[in-house]
């Protein structure tokens, strides 16, 4: 936004042709936290530690001061301090410990040299001790406090005085006089003392900024230079979406690439790359010139007023309206394995899902046309129909807002005749087609006019010519004042065979005009077949359906593709959700297990079915042209 000057979250940059997050130049670099280490000259690598120390001391009569300063921090209170200030280091790169203030001129005199001198004997040769003095170093001293300051390299303790000024940087069992070290009695001015220390780091480290959220991660990668006698260890921090933070063990790789497929287990929803550098001689380091993390992004699918039509706006009940929509995925990463739904909503009723197919995958900035007919229904007044791209939330997206499109459409009035229904357990099966034994047989009789039907004779059903009576077995029914006036169920239990399913009925008027006829032809086979099994088209270039029948639903079906070789490469188990009876088909985008597209020529497949203790396998040819 640059009006408000605001700006939103980089999520990957563009280096050498890859898509992630990478660090390759002092201007990335510049955005990771570095302790001990630095970028320079087009590496990264440890840095030397510097520590600046100034210290001064001034007795009553010269400033009545005391100041140890450390990187421009002052580690005492305040620079007018009574008697003995000290300020305890780390002797190995001089970090800084505590101090301690001991007033052997006024207070607690006594108690105070006791606790000084137990400090001095505890210390040892790895830390340095500082004392500045304030006001006046000698009063309170004695004898023993003197000797174990001169164990500290003092040569100028015996010499101070009442008053006197005085400082010195000491550490245990040093030389006497070696160590630095100011006194100048009063009256003479203060004493200071101002110098560097330097030191080789050993360790190291950098912390990424924050890499995401995306939808599964990759690989990191890097170009370094390791000495033998230098160790670059890389680590992550993963952040999951309640804000938890979790560091994994040290990453294993091979020539500077280390997988972070494992990471998708723990629901990361932000990482963070920690590098590690060591030196094991204190004079080798590790030289890191690049870093990138790779991964997949946030997928972007939906559909808009722009990829959505119907056939009409205005259309009667009991019609057949075209729908004609594209799903498409508008980013870098391949959406995969989610759900395309459209439901039909008429009035305020709930709506009812007609159309739901799962898209396997669909490709980097691809779409998918769909092209569907919705049957009106025996109502009328106004209606939509919904389209929802991945109702269930299994993508990870940046937007949402455009996974649903609802198109209106209004159903107007028939005057026309009756008008009859017939659903095989709640679909339109197409005649001929193989239906469950158990199926239920629904017949609805619409009538427009205003006065009610009430009597069976309205219908009449016969099953391969032979009638069926409204008390024969598996048959019930009601009557409504609304439609529709007369629905009857058919329900009697089929064995193998094929069938003719056939009804005439008549609305309110006896005349001919007033009859409607249906009938339905079906097939009934218990043993579960696989049949007639072909892919369409064939060859194809980029993709195909594998189609079937089925005179029972299986267990379980799959459908395995081969090279004619024998080596597998891609096996589709197709959810039992998705079979019905009859007549099925089952999309392939033409890629293989890793996403990639199969090469031209000649490939096997195999459909095979389970059901019970029953396997059926069918192996066909394929071919792929481009």
């Amino acid at each position: 936004d640059n009006n408000s000057g605001q700006f939103g979250q980089v999520r990957s940059f563009f280096l050498t042709g890859k898509n992630g997050y990478g660090l390759a130049d002092s201007l990335s670099f510049a955005s990771v936290s570095m302790t001990n280490s630095g970028y320079e000259n087009g590496k990264l690598s440890l840095k030397d530690k510097s520590v600046s120390l100034y210290v001064s001391a001034a007795g009553y009569f010269d400033g009545n001061s005391a100041v140890i300063s450390y990187n421009g921090n002052n580690a005492l209170v305040s620079n007018t301090v009574l008697s003995h200030n000290v300020a305890v280091f780390d002797a190995t790169d001089m970090s800084f410990l505590y101090t301690r203030s001991y007033n052997l001129t006024f207070g607690d005199a006594a108690g105070d040299r006791v606790r000084y001198k137990a400090l001095l004997d505890t210390l040892d040769e790895n830390k340095i001790v500082i004392v500045a003095a304030a006001y006046d170093p000698f009063s309170g001293t004695d004898a023993e406090l003197r000797t174990k300051l001169k164990g500290y390299g003092s040569k100028y303790i015996d010499s101070v005085r009442v008053r006197d000024s005085w400082f010195m940087v000491g550490r245990k069992n040093a030389p006497i006089g070696s160590i630095p070290e100011g006194w100048k009695k009063a009256n003479f001015g203060s004493v200071s003392f101002d110098t560097v220390y330097v030191f080789s780091s050993v360790s190291g480290q950098f912390l990424t900024n924050s890499i995401g959220p995306v939808t599964s991660w990759d690989k990191l990668e890097v170009e370094a230079a390791i000495p033998d006698s230098a160790r670059l260890n890389f680590r992550v921090i993963g952040t999951i979406a309640s804000g938890v933070t979790d560091t994994t063990s040290v990453l294993t790789g091979s020539n500077g690439v280390y997988d972070l497929g494992s990471l998708n287990s723990r629901n990361y929803s932000t990482i963070k790359i920690l590098a590690d550098l060591q030196s094991l001689d204190k004079r080798s380091s590790p030289q890191l010139t690049k870093l990138f993390v790779t991964y997949q992004d946030f997928t972007e699918v939906g559909t808009n007023y722009q990829s959505v039509s119907t056939s009409a706006d205005t259309i009667l009940p009991n019609r057949d309206l075209n729908l004609r929509f594209k799903v498409t995925n508008g980013s870098e990463t391949p959406a995969k394995n989610f759900k395309v739904k459209v439901e039909s909503q008429i009035g305020n009723g709930t709506p009812v899902k007609f159309f739901e197919q799962t898209i396997d995958s669909l490709g980097v900035f691809a779409n998918r046309s769909f092209n569907l007919n919705y049957k009106t229904p025996l109502d009328i007044g106004a209606g939509q129909l919904i389209i929802t791209v991945d109702p269930d939330n299994v993508l990870k997206e940046f937007y949402r807002d455009n996974n649903t499109y609802s198109i209106p459409f209004y159903i107007k009035g028939d005057t026309s005749k009756p008008y009859l229904t017939l659903s095989v357990d709640g679909s339109d099966v197409p005649d001929g087609e193989y239906i469950n034994p158990k199926a239920n047989i629904k017949v609805e009789l619409y009538d427009f006019s205003s006065i009610p039907l009430q009597d069976t004779t309205t219908i009449s059903m016969r099953l391969n010519g032979n009638p069926v009576f409204f008390n024969s077995q598996g048959v019930t029914y009601t009557f409504s004042n609304s439609n529709p006036k007369v629905t009857v169920n058919y329900s009697p239990g089929f064995g193998d065979g094929d069938y003719e399913f056939s009804v005439v009925a008549r609305g309110n008027s006896s005349s001919f005009a007033d009859t409607a006829r249906i009938e339905k032809r079906f097939s009934i086979m218990n043993e579960a077949k696989l049949l007639n099994v072909y892919n369409y088209p064939n060859p194809f270039a980029n993709e195909t359906w594998f189609t079937f029948k089925l005179t029972q639903i299986p267990e379980e079906l799959r459908i395995v593709v081969y090279t004619v070789a024998g080596r597998k490469i891609r096996d589709v188990n197709v959810p039992v959700s998705q079979l019905k009876y009859d007549f099925n088909r089952i999309y392939w985008d033409g890629r293989d297990e890793d996403g990639d597209m199969v090469g031209n020529g000649v490939y096997l497949y195999r459909v095979i079915m389970k059901k019970g203790e029953k396997t059926e396998r069918i192996t066909e040819k394929l071919a792929v042209v481009r």
